[in-house]
């Protein structure tokens, strides 16, 4: 589902952004020309180490990092809209009905 799946990225958030770091940071600091042949040099490695890796969650660290919620808001989102739409279809479909129990 997909809140195990932002679940799993909020318990293994330090892996995510390390996994890019160094390829961003050498792009950040090359020219143009030379940052196109690094990333195209290892991004088809990472593709593949990311396909082996087994991220492990933090365990030894204080509890507010060990799971960083970064879709609060979205998650917070989506409920109220769902909720909303929830209430106003319902409500809805129960003046459909007294309008059929009218006639």
């Amino acid at each position: 589902t997909s809140n195990a799946r932002l679940d799993y990225f909020e318990r293994h958030w330090l892996y995510f952004a390390g996994f890019g770091f160094p390829v961003s940071f050498v792009s950040l600091l090359c020219p143009r020309f030379i940052d196109a042949g690094v990333f195209a040099l290892f991004f088809p490695l990472f593709i593949l180490t990311a396909t082996r890796a087994e991220p492990k969650a933090l365990q030894k660290s204080p509890e507010l990092l060990q799971r960083l919620p970064l879709f609060v808001a979205v998650q917070g989102t989506s409920c109220l809209l769902v909720r909303l739409f929830e209430s106003r279809l319902g409500a809805g479909a129960a003046d459909t009905k007294r309008a059929a129990v009218v006639r």
